[in-house]
């Protein structure tokens, strides 16, 4: 027996009278490509819901062992058992109380996410998914098999699986593709799709020109693309503005009370505890970076590709890279020991210190610079490669099949033009172009020609263009007509891309005018704050307070620069050489500090 028939067969009563409450979990359930039926679902989450009762009850019994223990005198064992359920922190016993409805509510929301994430998917998917199905008509296919086709392409695996449960739906209940489409259509919900089917029925069924209408709805997909990605990019530019305003005039302002917190301590107190101050600059103001990360991820327009290779030197740098802030950074603040293998690098960092003139307080946040930079190196020059590669590739795939078109035009046969194409320079993309002319010369078919390129081609733009020359030709047969449409809407794409990356080219500078601010600012009222105390006759402890202040500085200025890089680029990768800049820029106001001229800064 299954766990949802066990389910079902214990909990259909209860899963019954919850998917009456939630009535739209059915469709939820469908979109979410969870095949059960919304009673079945909910007994399952009915289970969960009685299991999570027993946390619960040890929550609440949570409140009461101060006064069972008072009564009652347990053995060792149970006695120790008992104090540390008491010792659990107040956030998780009520954590633990509010379980069981913590469970129901994600139970029936979870499917509810879930569509959505797909839906936003398919979404995205849709200006390509119609450029596809645009050639498809044009090479002599119907609407319905090129969205048949659409199912073997992984690159639009929303679109697949969406087409899947349309197919399902023409064998299951025996209706023609026409009622499928249109009742899919009306069931997903998607305005665009919705406007594309029922658009593309009102057409066949009147005789009018099938090719004319879906060429021009892929045109205005991708216009619309366009407009949106305008709008994102202003609501981009309003989240680095926000973000650099809240970690900047955040920082500071943290930073001058505590400053004043401690020079004023003997009159006011500790209004700021250090401890406070901690958890503010090394948790909170990165918490919030990581904040306006996720923001980012949720505004942008990305394509759905795969971008774990790139964090590859990263993943392999960060066991050494917190290894070297524990020894080099976190001793010099706190009071523990030193391996004696980082005592040199720990006695050349104060060298460099000492050189540059600045005191042994700023020694900490220089090692933190220097780690940072050398460890985020390897990543960076990997992401670098990466980067330019991809550019290569895309500038390389519209110039050919550009050139593909023209050449065509002569009357040479496609294979024929590839062959004559592979001669000429279009930058890193001409190895895949001299790939695919000696595959055609050895009479291997498209498809397997692309599968092996695939591989090796990471970029989703360059291989949605590459799936799109390969069907032209294998459907069309390469004729003029659908060549020219494969090539005007592959430049539509490329163009998209441009207009984005000139958009959000303007936001570099706004993250490096914030971190240049921070640490000038800081800095330099700390010495001022000394300076002004040291005439009234007292001073501050200005070597432990410029290691406490001045280290978070570099951390947040990092952080920074990773946020930057993902509202920029879309990945918090291409935000490795604004890190490491950000960094730089850092340390050259933490080196330059010492030499501003603080009585004319403050009057």
């Amino acid at each position: 027996m299954s766990v949802s028939s066990f389910c079902y067969d214990a909990l259909g009563w209860m899963g019954e009278r919850l998917a009456r409450v939630f009535p739209g979990l059915d469709k939820d359930l469908e979109l979410a490509g969870v095949k059960l039926h919304p009673a079945v679902y909910m007994s399952i989450v009915s289970f969960a819901f009685f299991i999570s009762l027993v946390p619960a009850f040890i929550g609440a019994l949570t409140f009461a062992l101060p006064l069972i223990l008072k009564y009652v005198k347990l053995s060792a064992l149970p006695g120790l058992l008992m104090e540390l359920l008491i010792a659990l922190p107040l956030p998780l016993k009520a954590l633990m109380i509010a379980m069981p409805l913590l469970v129901l509510v994600l139970g029936a929301l979870v499917p509810k996410l879930i569509a959505q994430s797909r839906v936003y998917g398919f979404e995205l998917e849709l200006p390509y998914v119609s450029a596809y199905l645009a050639v498809m008509v044009a090479g002599g296919l119907s609407f319905f098999e090129g969205l048949r086709r659409l199912r073997k392409i992984r690159l639009l695996s929303n679109t697949a699986r969406y087409v899947n449960r349309v197919e399902a739906l023409i064998l299951t209940e025996g209706i023609t593709p026409l009622t499928a489409l249109e009742r899919f259509a009306n069931t997903l919900g998607v305005k665009s799709f919705k406007e594309l089917v029922l658009g593309y029925i009102s057409t066949l069924r009147s005789g009018g020109d099938v090719l004319n209408y879906v060429t021009r709805k892929a045109e205005l997909f991708f216009n619309e693309m366009l407009s949106r990605m305008k709008a994102t990019a202003d609501r981009l530019s309003l989240l680095m503005e926000s973000c650099v305003t809240v970690v900047v005039l955040g920082g500071i302002g943290l930073y001058l009370v505590f400053i004043v917190s401690i020079s004023m301590s003997d009159v006011l107190g500790a209004t700021l505890s250090p401890g406070t101050f901690f958890l503010f600059s090394f948790v909170t103001i990165p918490g919030i970076c990581l904040l306006f990360i996720y923001l980012a991820d949720m505004t942008q327009i990305s394509y759905p590709e795969p971008y774990g290779y790139r964090y590859v030197p990263l993943v392999i740098s960060l066991p050494l890279i917190a290894l070297f802030v524990l020894e080099c950074v976190v001793s010099q603040i706190f009071p523990i020991p030193v391996f004696p293998f980082f005592e040199p690098i720990v006695e050349a960092t104060k060298k460099l210190a000492y050189s540059v003139g600045l005191n042994e307080g700023y020694v900490p946040a220089i090692a933190l610079c220097l780690i940072l930079i050398l460890g985020t190196l390897p990543s960076l020059i990997h992401e670098y490669f990466y980067e330019r590669l991809e550019k290569s590739y895309i500038i390389g795939v519209s110039n050919f099949l550009r050139d593909l078109v023209e050449v065509r035009k002569s009357g040479l046969t496609p294979e024929k033009c590839i062959v004559n194409l592979s001669q000429r320079d279009y930058g890193s993309f001409s190895k895949i172009v001299k790939r695919i002319s000696r595959g055609v010369l050895w009479c291997i078919p498209l498809h397997r020609i692309y599968e092996e390129i695939a591989k090796e081609i990471k970029d989703w733009l360059v291989s949605i263009n590459l799936i799109l020359l390969v069907d032209t030709m294998e459907v069309g047969g390469g004729t003029v007509e659908t060549l020219e449409n494969m090539a005007k809407f592959s430049e539509l794409m490329i163009l998209i891309e441009k207009e984005k990356r000139s958009l959000l080219k303007p936001l570099v500078l706004v993250p490096y005018m914030g971190a240049l601010m921070l640490t000038l600012v800081s800095i330099t009222f700390l010495s001022f704050l000394d300076n002004m105390l040291g005439i009234a006759g007292t001073s501050l402890p200005l070597i432990s307070l410029t290691k406490v202040i001045a280290t978070p500085i570099v951390l947040q200025a990092y952080i920074l620069g990773l946020t930057a890089g993902k509202i920029i680029t879309g990945r918090i990768s291409g935000g490795f050489k604004h890190a490491v800049f950000l960094v730089l820029v850092v340390l050259a106001a933490l080196i330059l500090s010492p030499y501003i001229d603080v009585g004319s800064m403050f009057g």
